[in-house]
Formats: structure tokens, sequence, C-alpha cells
């Protein structure tokens, strides 16, 4: 399965299960398309390119961990479980992200990761 229909099946997925967050917005530039672009930019283009040889995992990892102080940030409170969930969610999207750019680049990761949050909303508003 390429990288980017795994990105959209978890997306929908993701969408017509998990209540709460971004997710439930209408389509937005910034959740669907400016914050996938800079993402993949500071977390595969730059490291990536400084360290081609990166072990394959690395960039989800930092991704991942990024994604759940964001949250902490924003105010979530989240218990053990939920925690290990949103590193779950966040690392196979990091790995999917990954294997698309690792493939073929940039422009690749970030269709990925927008058609991901895109599906995401489409799932949430079928849900609701």
């Amino acid at each position: 399965m390429t990288p980017l229909i795994a990105s959209i099946i978890f997306g929908f997925i993701k969408g017509l299960t998990v209540e709460g967050g971004s997710e439930e917005e209408d389509f937005s530039w910034n959740t669907d398309l400016w914050g996938p672009a800079k993402e993949e930019f500071m977390y595969r283009a730059v490291p990536l390119k400084l360290v081609p040889k990166l072990p394959y995992g690395t960039t989800a990892i930092f991704f991942a961990a990024d994604h759940l102080m964001d949250d902490y940030k924003a105010g979530y409170q989240l218990d053990a479980k939920q925690v290990l969930a949103r590193l779950g969610d966040t690392f196979f999207g990091g790995l999917t992200y990954e294997t698309a750019f690792r493939r073929h680049g940039y422009l690749a990761a970030l269709a990925c990761h927008a058609s991901h949050n895109v599906a995401v909303g489409l799932g949430s508003r079928l849900r609701r």
C-alpha cells in the first residue's frame, strides 16, 4: 500500500472514531495545508538533508513527541492510555510521511500529510 493511500485511509478512520481537537473543524488552510508544509519541512526535509543516513523512524519519534507536547500546551488533559494512543497515532503518521519523503521527496510527504488531515476532517464530518 502506498504511503498516500495509507495516510488517507488512516485519517478517514481516525475522523470517524476520534472526537475532539482540531479534527472537529471544517477545512482549514492552517491545519490542512500550511501546517503540514511547515512540519514536513521541519521534521523531514531539514533533518534528512543534513543527515541523509538518519536511522529510519527518527523523524517520526520527534514528530510524535512534539505533537504530544503541543497537546499539553493546548490544555488537553490526557491519561496514560490517551498518551499512548496519541504517540502511536502520530508516530505511525510520521513513519508514513517519512517513507513518502525517502521514496519520492518533500512534495510526496506533504501530499500524504495534507491528505491525512483532510481525510480526518471528512471522517469527522461524516461521524457528526
